[in-house]
């Protein structure tokens, strides 16, 4: 597998496990999935389903909602670890 290639399929991977992350993170369905990553919802389909990976507007929104994503996981961790909930 030559290098274009593998960098494609890493895209599309991280398309995906972007795309269903904000589902699980954030509960967003798929137009609010699409409409945050500004595509239609064939396109999120078609870069979930890993045939085609999004453009490189798509995937630069996708890194600052993975970042986001994180950060929020972050603070919530470290404010129920400090408030002394039990989860």
């Amino acid at each position: 597998m030559d290098r274009t290639s593998l960098a494609g399929r890493f895209g599309r991977e991280a398309a995906c496990k972007t795309i269903e992350g904000a589902h699980e993170a954030m509960g967003l369905n798929y137009v609010e999935r699409a409409s945050a990553f500004h595509m239609d919802h064939f396109t999120l389909l078609r870069c979930r389903k890993q045939t085609s990976a999004p453009s490189p507007q798509v995937r630069d929104r996708m890194q600052r909602l993975r970042e986001i994503i994180h950060r929020l996981g972050e603070v919530f961790e470290s404010s129920e670890a400090g408030s002394g909930v039990a989860a």
